[in-house]
């Protein structure tokens, strides 16, 4: 059964406890505790202002982030099995929800982050603050971020298939032909 049979509304599922990084968690947990949406969104300045400038060279179309108001960009490695991320932003509220999700996802597994519900934000109380469009931006900008965690990752692949799979993200074919001649 599929969880939303389960339920009779689909407003049900969002008490279900989501399941968060720490970092992550945390964050949501403080965001949550403020008095109203004006200071979660003056907390998203405060981010976006302690948020250093990204290498221009980093600043390529692999790691914009598509269906954004604002020009966003976002890239990750892998330290030590821990995803790491940096990210910048033209607009100062884009570059503070690009903060959030750095701060709250590095350092997580690529398997922690690729399990990221994006109902997170509703629990934090952010996407009360936020314009439909700057919402749909922020869940692209967690949907990046979790395709790079997955490319990151070794989900039980050999070392043949991770490179395939990297030189494919690179190269974004419309179309793939596997043939075992």
């Amino acid at each position: 059964k599929s969880l939303t049979s389960i339920f009779k509304r689909p407003t049900d599922m969002l008490l279900l406890p989501l399941i968060l990084p720490t970092k992550l968690a945390s964050i949501c947990d403080g965001l949550k505790s403020l008095p109203d949406d004006k200071y979660r969104y003056k907390q998203l300045l405060f981010w976006a202002d302690e948020c250093p400038d990204m290498d221009p060279s980093l600043k390529t179309d692999e790691n914009k982030v598509p269906g954004c108001l604002s020009t966003v960009h976002v890239a990750a490695t892998l330290e030590d099995g821990r995803v790491q991320y940096v990210g910048d932003s033209d607009a100062q509220l884009t570059k503070g929800l690009v903060a959030l999700l750095i701060k709250g996802l590095s350092g997580s597994t690529p398997e922690e982050i690729t399990k990221v519900d994006a109902a997170f934000i509703k629990e934090a109380g952010i996407s009360a603050s936020l314009t439909p469009g700057r919402n749909n931006g922020f869940i692209n900008m967690l949907g990046v971020m979790k395709n790079k965690a997955a490319a990151l990752g070794d989900f039980g692949e050999g070392p043949v298939a991770r490179a395939i799979s990297a030189k494919l993200a690179l190269l974004k074919p419309e179309k793939v032909e596997v043939r075992d001649d």
